[in-house]
């Protein structure tokens, strides 16, 4: 239907009132009233080129411009409680005249509504969730044989080398680094398996390892001794297990067959104090070590594979959809289960060749002495995906080293079998012994963890006070023979329960246990590997005992992590939570429903609706499950808590560069991550790349010239002299944008001076200042980073911003028209530029001249339909043809709401912005892309969001008089404004009575305020405003300043911002009152005035309140000279109750404006006239 036209809708809003409506009505608006209803038939909403055709498709017109570009945005809509009925609604553009009537700027609408946010974003990896389909579960433990024919055992490794020219050094060449490509070209990626193979790698000890086989008694030797060690490549590898009487060699045992890795064995020896002309020979394998390559995007980290197990050591592993990434540091079974491999990845290992020999019969008679010739083939086969290892449901792949509940935080080792029970005494000694249904074998390994384990029962031996054989009758146990009358001693010389570890040697004879782990740290965690009850489980040392931790027991198990509260308190600590429920949180996952398993889960999924994979619902846990504690529920966010555990101390940190004009004057400035020449605080030893990714910085750009970045050693400056250039541990100086992303690299290095600054080579003042400074970290320890989140996710160097928009339609009148964005934006790394609904990619599908021209790779044809989102720092970017982008603070979520269950459909619009959001993001978010190897920053999703300043709330008072903001300040400081004149008028007429020289100051104010206040009630406006306290009902203490209370005497008193505590109140001197007042809590219901002379102090400047089990004493602070003196008098008013002062508030009281200290200013500047 067409608009019919009011004329009272074209004033400002503040100006639609009931009576101007009415006059319009009956007025001005019969002239343009239609008669009958006219229906059209049109679109109404954004342009979003799919939908938008300009032949076929007709939207409706509006009145403005402002309405046209904000059709069907979000709007506040309120509403009657009881009757439901909508009292009034206001539109972005309300806002935007409100404010503009208000006296508000509004031309620069990014700044209006910059605030902090939240994106919604559990520790989760986004692209295994949204992209599932591209991912194959490959564990690196299961057996492939089968599947593949033979060809594939396991999973195939990808051979790394180096070149002629460049080789590789290991480590340091790869782990820490953000990115690496190897020299033979193999580009790293996260799930990679590679090994270092080849003859440029220099590093053995990340390329094989050797196993010993076998040892060998090949000469026995004289004077051996049991226990006489056999060494390979510096290890103790055996031991000599029995001699014959002239010490000759006749048993040996291996004790560890493994050789630390990159050895190579070489000759065996004995170590020996007396045995001569033994020889021992050993057999041994090689093997290479492989990896998968996990941390590219933020810090290479490589898994080495002997780590990785399947559940229950499964050679077949069942699919697992809820797992944690690769290479935790606790070592948890999630982790090293984890066998989920991109697609891309699996399709980058290398062939197999494999040669097959063939019998035939003989084809030559002259040779044809047996039956059968030989033929031999070789034959190259490629790794083949196979379809039943593919994902088919979304999969939760959590962070790694997040805290879980019941767990030690480090793995230490493997251990064979645990032992509940016996002590170390009764096992050695003995032949043969079975544990937990093992028989237990040489280089098993033994956990003992029962208490008793560690103290070893002795008879008394009598030589102490603590012997209690008090007759000596060995009939009733005394005499020596069993400890005595009363029980047994105690010896534990060379076993506690930190070292409960140990090795076996000596099985067959005497079994002798030899201690593995030594000095171990709360947390410390092991793994057990046999046994028929404890396979499988896993233990954690608290510093006291060992405790069973949380078992994964099959596929698609969650894992339970620990929370805290918003004091950082574990919500299962029981001295803040006696009683409580907490078991631990699943954070985040599929929701279960009821009926029959998933098939591939194992578990009733929930739907929303009907039963397609999009319907699945998931769990937010951290908002879903409350906990309680002795009968109270445990309120506020709840955090998880995450490690770092960095691979070097050294960082790589990423800075993006560009070019833009100053935003403080003429000329252009260098803008780092957004913000214009900050100064730079660098630590000596970190690397650090300044990426120019824009053309701003080139001569494609705006300025139309090159800005190359270079560092200094000073500010003095020469256009194209690169005076001072500082080049240590710098490479590519002088970079700008060339086409392509340029890089400067600094690592810097330990002589590095403390300042050096940034500049342009040709321009001047365009740069900044680094402050240069050690590293305080010296160890990887003290490189761990601990932070607590939850799945609201904050960068607090980010904020919302608005872009700017411009739209345009293609016809056969404009075609050869360019594109023209009407302001500078700040980089092409915040331009979205869609066509026919459609995201461009700069450099593949456009490029830009100016910065603000437009060039399409293929040229526009008439219907196409353009939309560019762009940032600026332009201060004035409102032109004829762009607009701002609605807030996201009103249209994200901007009622704040939690997330509790939600469903894949809901959800893949926000992880999906998350996904390309990312920097150097590549690909298509729903099918093949980089996220993997990303920094995987979660605070970037843009859809869910919650706001430190939602702008709804703004909204929903801005159209109602009574609760209008501005109007309601200036009406204040109007009615300040008339209590000011009114109370000096009362004070002056004071001041100018015969009454003025018998009162004080403070009475004077009291009978000023009782003068203007004579007619007023106390349901006026300000009446309890608080103010001040006045009037006559107050209780009165002097004090006059003697020896007695002059406690403060020579010593100052000073407030330090950085200490300030009542502790520190109290034990300072002062003077003690008998009025009890707390500032803190008693300063909206009670006042306490202190004059000195009757001059009144200043809380906070001349004196504080302190507080204690002592009672209330007045601090005054300063130096002892501005402290009150001898004979001073301190006169106190103290009101236990605010009376009606009807005293409008000022900003300053309202916690809005600057508080100003009381004082007095001395003009003493000399005027003359003229």
């Amino acid at each position: 239907m067409a608009e019919q036209f009011i004329a009272s809708k074209q004033l400002p809003y503040v100006l639609q009132s009931p009576k101007l409506k009415n006059f319009f009505d009956s007025t001005f608006d019969q002239w343009f009233k239609n008669e009958d209803s006219v229906y059209e038939v049109g679109y109404v909403g954004q342009r979003q080129g799919r939908i938008f055709n300009s032949n076929k498709d007709s939207y409706l017109a509006e009145p403005t411009v402002d309405r046209t570009y904000y059709q069907l945005e979000p709007a506040s809509v309120v509403r009657d409680a009881n009757t439901q009925n909508i009292l009034y609604q206001t539109t972005y553009n309300d806002v935007i005249n409100k404010i503009r009537f208000d006296g508000g700027i509004v031309d620069e609408q990014s700044r209006l509504f910059e605030s902090s946010y939240y994106s919604y974003a559990p520790p989760i990896d986004m692209d295994k969730f949204l992209n599932y389909a591209n991912y194959y579960w490959y564990p690196y433990a299961d057996d492939l044989s089968t599947e593949t024919g033979g060809t594939f055992n396991k999973l195939p490794s990808k051979p790394v080398d180096g070149t002629s020219s460049a080789s590789i050094t290991l480590p340091t060449d790869i782990v820490g680094q953000k990115t690496y490509t190897a020299p033979d070209g193999t580009i790293f990626t996260n799930g990679l398996h590679i090994r270092f193979a080849g003859s440029y790698i220099i590093g053995t000890a990340f390329q094989y390892f050797y196993t010993v086989d076998s040892l060998t008694i090949t000469a026995a030797g004289t004077g051996y001794a049991i226990d006489d060690a056999i060494v390979i490549a510096g290890k103790n590898i055996g031991k000599v297990t029995a001699v014959n009487g002239s010490g000759a060699i006749t048993a040996v045992e291996i004790t560890s067959a493994v050789l630390n890795d990159g050895d190579t064995p070489g000759t065996v020896t004995i170590t020996t104090s007396a045995g001569t002309s033994g020889v021992i020979t050993a057999t041994h394998t090689q093997t290479s070590i492989t990896y998968f390559i996990e941390g590219v995007g933020k810090e290479i980290k490589l898994i080495d594979t002997r780590t990785l197990r399947n559940v229950n050591d499964s050679t077949s592993a069942t699919k697992d959809y809820i797992t944690i990434k690769r290479g935790a540091t606790d070592g948890n079974l999630w982790s090293k289960s984890n066998g989920w491999v991109h697609k891309d990845t699996l399709d980058s290992y290398p062939v197999t060749t494999v040669n097959t020999e063939t019998d035939q019969a003989w084809d030559d008679d002259a040779w044809d002495v047996t039956n059968f010739d030989i033929s031999q083939a070789t034959s190259s086969t490629a790794f083949q995906r196979s379809s039943s290892r593919r994902a088919t449901r979304p999969i939760i792949e959590f962070k790694r080293d997040i805290e879980l509940y019941d767990y030690g935080k480090k793995h230490l080792l493997d251990v064979t079998v645990i032992e509940p029970t016996l002590t170390k005494t009764q096992i050695e000694g003995s032949a043969t012994i079975n544990i937990d249904g093992r028989a237990i074998q040489n280089r098993d390994t033994i956990l003992f963890i029962n208490a008793s384990s560690q103290d070893d029962y002795v008879p008394w031996d009598g030589t102490t006070l603590w012997d209690q054989d008090i007759d000596g009758d060995a009939s009733t146990g005394g005499g020596g023979n069993t400890g005595g009358d009363l029980g047994w001693d105690v010896s534990s010389s060379s076993f506690t329960i930190g070292a409960s570890v140990w090795q076996v040697s000596g099985v067959g004879s005497s079994i002798k246990l030899t201690q593995v782990a030594s000095n171990l740290n709360t947390d410390d965690k092991v793994y057990i590997e046999k046994g028929n009850t404890y396979k499988g489980t896993e233990w954690y040392y608290d510093g006291y005992n060992w405790n069973q931790a949380q078992q994964k027991t099959k596929s698609n198990q969650a894992p339970l992590y620990n929370l805290y509260d918003n004091n950082k308190v574990l919500l299962s600590d029981s001295s803040v939570y006696s009683s409580s429920n907490f078991a631990g949180s699943k954070i985040f996952g599929y929701k279960e429903g009821t009926g029959t398993d998933d098939t591939e889960l194992g578990f009733p999924l929930s739907y929303s609706s009907g039963v397609d994979r999009s319907d699945i619902q998931y769990c937010n846990f951290l908002n879903e499950d409350t906990y309680s504690y002795g009968g109270n529920t445990i309120t506020g966010y709840k955090y998880y808590k995450q490690f770092t555990y960095p691979e070097t101390i050294d960082k790589i940190i990423n800075y993006e560069v560009n070019v833009n004009p100053n935003n403080n004057g003429a000329g252009n400035r260098y803008y780092i991550d957004g913000k214009q020449t900050p100064s730079l605080i660098l630590v000596r030893g970190n690397t650090y790349n300044f990426r120019f990714s824009s053309p701003e910085s080139s001569t494609t750009g705006y300025s139309n010239a090159n800005h190359p970045f270079y560092i200094s050693t000073g500010t003095t400056w020469s256009s194209g002299t690169y005076t001072g250039e500082y080049t240590g541990g710098i490479t590519g100086s002088r970079a700008y944008y060339g086409g392509t992303d340029s890089i400067l690299k600094f690592k810097v290095p330990s002589t590095a001076p403390d300042t050096l600054y940034y500049n342009c080579g040709v321009h001047d003042k365009m740069g900044g200042k680094l402050v240069i400074v050690d590293n305080p970290v010296t160890t990887l320890a003290g490189a761990e980073e601990i932070k607590y989140a939850n799945e609201w996710v904050i960068e607090p160097t980010k904020k919302l911003t608005q872009r700017l928009i411009q739209e345009h339609v293609v016809s056969n009148r404009n075609i050869t028209t360019p594109i023209v964005l009407e302001a500078i934006p700040t980089s092409v790394l915040d331009m979205e530029v869609f066509k026919n609904g459609e995201k461009l990619k700069f450099g593949t599908d456009y490029t830009t001249t100016d910065s603000v021209i437009l060039n399409f790779v293929t040229a526009l044809v008439a219907e196409d339909f353009i939309k560019v989102y762009y940032a600026t720092n332009s201060k004035d970017p409102l032109r004829s043809t762009n607009y701002y982008e609605v807030p996201k603070n009103l249209e994200n979520n901007a009622s704040n709401q939690d997330i509790s269950t939600t469903t894949y459909s809901e959800l893949f619009q926000h992880f999906k912005s998350i996904v390309q959001n990312q920097l150097g993001f590549t690909g298509t978010v729903s099918g093949n892309n980089n996220y993997r190897d990303t920094e995987e920053d979660l605070s970037l999703g843009s859809v869910i969001l919650q706001h430190d300043a939602p702008l709804l709330k703004a909204m929903a008072i801005m159209n109602n008089e009574d609760l209008d903001v501005p109007e309601s300040l200036d009406y204040v400081k109007n009615r300040y404004q008339e209590f000011q004149l009114k109370f000096l008028n009362a004070v002056n007429k004071i001041q100018n009575s015969d009454a003025v020289n018998s009162l004080t100051t403070a009475q004077i104010v009291d009978n000023a305020l009782a003068d203007i206040n004579l007619s007023k009630l106390s349901t006026d406006p300000f009446a309890y405003s608080n103010m001040v306290a006045s009037g006559d009902r107050y209780t009165s203490e002097t004090y006059t300043i003697n020896t007695t209370n002059y406690t403060w005497g020579s010593q100052s008193t000073l407030i330090s911002l950085n200490s300030i505590t009542q502790t520190v109140f109290n034990n300072e001197p002062g003077l003690d009152i008998t009025s009890s007042f707390d500032p803190d809590a008693d300063y909206q219901t009670k006042a306490l005035y202190v004059y000195k002379n009757n001059v009144q102090l200043t809380l906070n400047h001349d004196y504080i309140i302190s507080t204690g089990s002592n009672g209330t004493k007045i601090v005054f602070l300063g130096t002892p000279t501005q402290k009150p003196q001898i004979s001073d008098v301190i006169t106190l008013r103290y009101y236990d109750s605010y009376q009606p002062t009807w005293i409008p508030p000022t900003p300053a009281s309202l916690g809005i404006g600057r508080i100003y200290r009381p004082s007095e200013l001395v003009d003493s500047t000399t005027y003359t006239s003229g």
